[in-house]
């Protein structure tokens, strides 16, 4: 056995397959991946192993690894754990927002939460701290798993996007599907090379290899003339003598009708769809596993179950039944929910029937997919898939390879950048618009506790639908994020036009025609009830834990966040340093002296005479960082503003790009779009005070007072600029997080223990 397939094994506690040792191999030399293998195949372990491996070596410090949906998010990360007991390991998304920081190694998430942090745009933490999340998105190893599901036109656009400005600052990429056509998988090749990263396509070419697959068999049986309904499910069953069954609808609405027909009969009915709570999901997918989990595979039971989903269960559910029945999708869809069907060996049988409509897909995939389909049966193993994928999916996704569709994304990606839209950001990604929904009578009472309403997901046109066709009483739920640096407000606003329904916002429905049951989910029409305010302890806070005993003087603190720094980041991110110096040209210990003086005097604002005296400091004292809130005179002017525009003639020397990418890390280390400076005069011994901190500068560069001014616009995203956005965004990650270290425990344990 190889070295590689002995680390491989020691931590994964199975041997490996070829295409995982091979995929190992190649993040060891520093190239980035490109993985195509069967449906549960382990393509994760093949990312996630090396990366416990190499990190720091080989690889950037932290792992972020994007996936569609929330299960498959839910179940990578548990996973994860699994191989690796040491590293911080969470699952992120709109209903588990675990990483408030985006700091932990291991950071499962959505699509949609990658590239909202990588904009400085978090879709589910304060706007405040979103160069933070940027930084984190900007120096990791970037996993893109199940890539054939991103919306062609957004999401894949967005992944192409992060890949080349990725490939372009030399950071290591990987790229996974069961079922994406060959084109794309070229195309993607070509970007890495073109940014001068090597690459490796490690693509499974016998599925012998794999040892479910290698004992499966699985037959489609095209039904393409009778439409999915109760009676179709019931003869199905009957017919095939099948005690577990799965049914997969196109949309919510029909799979909660076919729930409803199907409920009262002999057997037992279980329903999943997107729009449940959070606990009663857990529920449902916990008897699913019992129902249809491997070890419900290794005890067959007599019991007639049948469970009815939607496209949820397409990818990260571990779960299989002999017998599927389906809607038609696209060719790629139904690839993936077959792979629910004798998953771990066996033989298997899926009926695929008509559908109303071609929504929420394609009208031509799946009129396409109709004409493949017209045979008697189709066996379905991986090469059959692999050519299927090609045939049907190869000439529509050539129109999406056109690189106007990706510089398109970007430009919307830049303006989310530059405003904070997390609408554009869900507009870079998705075609189907989300937004979150609760039920109150009240929401204006609760106050800011609004917050804590238990929330559905719902497509925002649904809820226009239903909000014109019923006459919904409904509330949009406004977050001022510019409240203060430690709190938000929330105002509930009535909604009064179908045009004020948007994506990604929070909104509250009267429950008078909108209910909620814990077996089928949120239904728009039966009367219903307020939802329960959700326990204060379950929302998910920033991890600052500042805990100040006492005044702590300017220079005190200054070389407190210097020491956090160089003790915790500096050496923790040598990789990525590395990486960064390389492209912008200079030597790694000039890029450390130069972020070093920002980090240094980030907070030089403070030595402004009217902040000292708002804080209740004298003539004569030693200038303060930290005071007792008591203290304080009147509210603190800004500072990290006037930090900036005081160093402005510091870092001039080093062009405009960079001159920028410095200026605004400082001006945005509390609020990532602050632009105003307001007048300022420094204390009159600012210069003794600054070079206590030993930072080896020239204080004549410091400008000793200045007018009221504003700062540069946002560095821009794009094109070659993206260099300097990303030294941006992981300078601002660093500089804010020593300060908060250097402001509570003094720790970096204390970043996840608030």
């Amino acid at each position: 056995m190889t070295e590689i397939k002995k680390m491989f094994a020691e931590a994964a506690k199975f041997d490996p397959y070829d295409f995982q040792t091979q995929t190992m191999e190649a993040l060891e030399k520093g190239k980035s991946v490109i993985v195509l293998a069967p449906t549960g195949s382990g393509k994760s372990e093949a990312i996630i192993i090396p990366f416990i491996k190499f990190r720091k070596d080989f690889l950037p410090t932290q792992l972020i690894y994007s996936l569609p949906t929330r299960t498959l998010v839910d179940s990578i990360a548990e996973r994860a754990k699994e191989y690796s007991q040491s590293m911080r390991i969470v699952a992120h998304h709109g209903k588990r927002a675990e990483s408030s920081l985006f700091e932990e190694d291991i950071v499962a998430t959505t699509i949609d939460q990658t590239v909202g942090a990588y904009v400085s745009t978090p879709l589910s933490m304060p706007l405040k701290f979103g160069n933070i999340h940027a930084g984190a998105v900007s120096s990791a190893f970037l996993a893109f798993d199940e890539i054939h599901t991103f919306h062609p036109e957004r999401g894949l656009q967005a992944t192409m996007a992060l890949v080349q400005q990725s490939s372009q600052m030399k950071l290591p990429i990987a790229v996974m599907s069961a079922t994406m056509p060959r084109v794309v998988i070229d195309r993607i090749e070509k970007t890495i090379i073109s940014h001068g990263m090597e690459v490796e396509k490690v693509i499974v070419e016998n599925e012998n290899e794999i040892q479910t697959r290698k004992s499966r068999e699985v037959e489609v049986f095209p039904q393409l003339k009778t439409k999915l309904n109760r009676d179709e499910v019931i003869n199905t069953i009957n017919s095939s003598k099948t005690e577990k069954s799965i049914v997969i609808c196109n949309t919510v609405e029909k799979a909660q009708t076919l729930f409803r027909d199907l409920k009262n009969d002999d057997f037992a009915v279980y329903l999943l769809h997107s729009r449940f709570l959070d606990d009663n999901r857990a529920d449902l997918e916990q008897k699913l596993k019992v129902c249809f989990g491997k070890k419900a595979e290794e005890s067959k039971s007599a019991e007639v179950v049948v469970f009815i989903s939607t496209q949820v269960i397409e990818v990260g559910m571990d779960i299989s039944a002999d017998l599927l029945l389906t809607e038609i999708s696209p060719m790629d869809s139904l690839i993936q929910r077959a792979g629910r069907c004798a998953r771990w060996g066996g033989k298997g049988r899926v009926y695929v029937f008509d559908a109303d409509r071609a929504e929420p897909y394609d009208d031509d995939l799946v009129k396409d997919t109709r004409k493949v389909l017209q045979k008697k049966s189709i066996i379905l193993d991986w090469d059959t898939e692999i050519k299927l994928v090609n045939q049907v999916l190869g000439p529509h996704f050539e129109k999406y390879l056109d690189l106007s569709l990706m510089y398109e994304v970007l430009g919307v990606l830049s303006r989310a950048a530059y405003e904070g839209g997390r609408s554009n950001v869900e507009k870079a990604v998705r075609e189907i618009y989300a937004c979150d929904l609760s039920i109150h009578s009240d929401p204006v009472a609760l106050g800011d506790h609004v917050q804590r309403l238990p929330k559905v997901r719902v497509d925002s046109r649904v809820l226009q639908s239903k909000f014109v066709q019923m006459g919904i009483t409904l509330w949009r739920i406004d977050e001022d994020p510019y409240w203060s640096d430690y709190e938000s407000k929330f105002y509930p606003r009535r909604v009064n036009s179908k045009e004020e329904i948007l994506p990604f916002r929070f909104y509250v429905a009267h429950p008078k025609n909108v209910s909620y049951q814990p077996d089928e989910g949120l239904v728009f029409g039966p009367l219903g009830e307020d939802f329960t305010l959700l326990p204060e302890e379950n929302l998910i806070r920033r991890s600052k834990n500042l805990k100040i005993q006492q005044p702590e003087p300017w220079t005190e603190h200054s070389k407190k966040v210097l020491h956090v720094f160089d003790t915790e980041f500096a050496s923790r991110y040598d990789f990525v340093l590395t990486k960064f110096s390389e492209v912008l040209s200079m030597k790694k210990d000039e890029l450390l002296h130069l972020m070093r003086i920002a980090i240094g005097l980030h907070d030089i604002g403070k030595l402004n005479v009217r902040w000292q005296k708002a804080i209740g400091w004298m003539e004569g004292q030693e200038p303060l960082a930290h005071c007792y809130p008591q203290t304080r005179k009147f509210p603190l002017p800004p500072h990290a503003t006037v930090s900036a525009i005081s160093l402005q003639k510091m870092f001039a020397p080093l062009g405009k790009s960079l001159w920028e990418c410095f200026l605004l890390a400082i001006a945005h280390h509390h609020a990532p779009r602050a632009k105003e400076c307001p007048a300022f005069r420094l204390v009159d011994n600012y210069v003794g005070i600054v070079e206590e901190i030993g930072l080896n500068i020239d204080t004549r560069d410091i400008a000793h007072a200045g007018k009221t001014t504003f700062l540069p616009s946002f560095i821009e995203i794009r094109g070659t600029q993206n260099k300097y956005y990303r030294l941006y965004s992981l300078l601002s990650k660093h500089m804010r997080l020593s300060d908060w270290i250097a402001s509570g425990e003094g720790t970096y344990e204390s970043l996840f223990h608030p």
